[in-house]
């Protein structure tokens, strides 16, 4: 039990979206880029105001320009887990999270926020995943310089891995830092599927039934 905590405890800090909440004032916008600015203001607030430590500066934001948004899903477990010799992310069943908006400045990515899409609007859901902005940095320079906004990012639970995937128009390139994969190289989904496939099986195998007992139990 001590060691299924331990990892709903890290699955459970891996899947905040920003260490700390600081949205003052309204929360509802009517456009992607209203609430965009509204992040990068409120963002700037926060580290004028020494909360958190994000590795960049206000003036930093506040200069950087937002690029195009990606997309942010959450693939299901169990579709991971059934199925063997995918060919494609596209076929996981997923969730939408929300939108990352990478701010770049100088060439290089200072942060990311998130934003989400509802019937009213825009609203703001989550301000500086150094994570996230350190993974988008290390992908190749042909992929951040132009086909960022052909990206979409997976997060894959239980077995805590995310997965960047350029989708092209008739193939996908993956890149992840998970297992023995590098972000700075892209690999085919079959290869990255078919890992996360047997990984996905083993963490089944080993908390699978105490996790179905706790889920029986709640």
């Amino acid at each position: 039990m001590k060691t299924l905590t331990f990892i709903s405890t890290i699955v459970l800090s891996l899947s905040l979206t920003f260490s700390v909440t600081m949205i003052s004032g309204q929360n509802q916008f009517k456009t992607q880029e209203e609430a965009i600015q509204k992040a990068k203001e409120n963002f700037a607030i926060m580290i004028e105001s020494g909360i958190g430590d994000f590795g960049v500066s206000a003036e930093e934001i506040k200069s950087a320009e937002a690029l195009a948004v990606m997309t942010y899903k959450q693939a299901d477990f169990m579709s991971l887990l059934d199925t063997i010799n995918l060919e494609s992310f596209t076929k996981i069943r997923s969730s939408m999270m929300n939108y990352v908006v990478p701010l770049t400045l100088n060439a290089r990515i200072v942060a990311v926020i998130q934003i989400n899409k509802h019937e009213d609007g825009w609203s703001i859901v989550g301000m500086g995943n150094t994570a996230l902005g350190d993974a988008l940095n290390s992908l190749p320079e042909d992929i951040k310089n132009e086909s960022l906004p052909n990206i979409t990012i997976y997060d894959i639970p239980n077995i805590i891995a995310t997965v960047y995937v350029l989708e092209l128009r008739a193939a996908e390139v993956c890149f992840t830092d998970y297992a023995q994969f590098d972000l700075d190289a892209g690999e085919e989904p079959q290869e990255v599927l078919l890992n996360m496939h047997m990984e996905a099986v083993k963490f089944q195998e080993k908390y699978g039934d105490t996790l179905k007992e706790k889920k029986l139990t709640n």
